[in-house]
């Protein structure tokens, strides 16, 4: 089933083209990115720090971990 596919690369790839003409927006996106998931090897792609028990990150909305990057791409959608 692959159906929305086609909206979904179309959205990224203008999103991407957009960060592209703004460096300031496009640093800003990375670093909320990386504060989010780290450049950890111990962090796996759903933001879980491995053998973390006091806090499971992946288990919040990735709207509300990702507010600025979320922003950016409403913006694309608004486009």
């Amino acid at each position: 089933f692959v159906a929305g596919h086609e909206t979904s690369a179309t959205t990224l790839s203008w999103a991407i083209y957009e960060l592209s003409k703004n460096e300031k927006i496009q640093e800003d996106a990375f670093h909320e990115i990386e504060s989010v998931f780290g450049r950890n090897s111990n962090t796996n792609n759903a933001g879980i720090v491995e053998g973390d028990d006091d806090k499971q990150q992946g288990e919040d909305d990735i709207t509300e971990k990702l507010p600025f990057l979320t922003s950016c791409l409403n913006e694309t959608l608004r486009m």
